[in-house]
């Protein structure tokens, strides 16, 4: 199988189990109390999605250091996990396993699994392409993934609320996650169209590229799981609030529609990231830049910068 196309599996797969595992846990501690026996999927939700993110990781670590044509050996690893990178995917990997391993328990604040979410989900702030932009589009990067992560979680746990609650209490519980909900994504929404202006400028020359219009059919995408949460507030939850018998099946559809939406998100991001680069289109980059760039934007759990800089100048002598 294709070397890129592996990489981008793995990358699908991590941001997967991120958002299952850190949203869990931040939609759970937001919603402690109103989730009723939806509650006890919680933890074991928590730990799949980490042991996911932490798999995904170490197989994309293999993976990129096939595609940079490396070995195994010690000198080489070194090199593969020196840099910011190498910084990204110690983060990530250390908060999947802490989450893993806290998933237990009934608290939904406990502590070592905050910690852990906080480093899973900060690793995306210290490389990628908008970590090489600068420090702010890369927190606005780990904040946009924040904020996906809380709504994906928040979404699977109102799905098994729809299956153990009924009229006043599922009511109550979506109507708070819509509160919540319209400052999250709004959040998320605005870090994100900061980051794409800062990656892709309309102002320049030649910025219509093939990155542009991938980054385009992400947004529509995103766009479309938006439409589908303005309907389940404005017109769903006011049924579930009346006590219709048949609105808890119509949300749990809907928001089964909504998951698979942002699932298709997920695969547009992991598509962007592998196989195009901001800086594609533009006439002083070669083929080999463009890999390169690619490669260096990798989500955590790949090389360092150095020894991309150092292929590459071998590659341009």
């Amino acid at each position: 199988m294709n070397l890129e196309l592996l990489a981008g599996l793995a990358k699908l797969s991590l941001y997967a189990g991120t958002l299952v595992g850190a949203g869990t846990t931040l939609a759970w501690a937001s919603l402690r109390g109103d989730l009723g026996p939806a509650e006890q999927e919680a933890p074991r939700r928590i730990a799949r999605g980490a042991g996911i993110a932490a798999s995904s990781s170490a197989a994309g670590l293999a993976v990129l250091a096939m595609r940079l044509g490396i070995g195994f050996d010690r000198s080489s690893l070194a090199a593969v996990l020196s840099g910011s990178i190498g910084a990204a995917a110690g983060a990530q990997i250390l908060g999947a396993t802490l989450l893993f391993v806290a998933a237990g328990g009934t608290n939904p604040r406990r502590p070592l699994r905050l910690i852990g979410t906080a480093l899973l989900l900060s690793s995306f702030g210290m490389t990628g392409h908008s970590a090489a932009a600068g420090l702010v589009p890369g927190c606005l990067a780990a904040a946009h993934v924040a904020g996906a992560a809380w709504w994906l979680g928040g979404l699977f746990l109102i799905g098994s609320a729809c299956s153990t609650e009924t009229g006043g209490a599922l009511a109550g519980l979506v109507r708070r996650f819509s509160r919540q909900a319209l400052a999250v994504v709004a959040a998320m929404a605005g870090a994100g169209i900061v980051a794409a202006f800062v990656l892709v400028d309309p102002t320049r020359e030649g910025w219509w590229t093939p990155y542009a219009r991938a980054l385009l059919v992400k947004v529509a995408l995103a766009g479309a799981a938006v439409a589908v949460a303005a309907y389940n507030r404005l017109r769903l939850a006011p049924k579930l609030s009346a006590g219709e018998a048949a609105s808890a099946v119509a949300l749990r559809r809907s928001v089964t529609v909504e998951i698979v939406l942002i699932g298709c998100v997920l695969a547009a991001t992991a598509w962007l990231t592998t196989f195009h680069s901001p800086h594609e289109g533009h006439s002083a980059a070669t083929e080999w830049a463009r890999r390169g760039a690619c490669l260096a934007a990798e989500a955590p759990a790949q090389p360092g910068a150095g020894l991309l800089e150092a292929a590459a100048s071998h590659a341009r002598a």
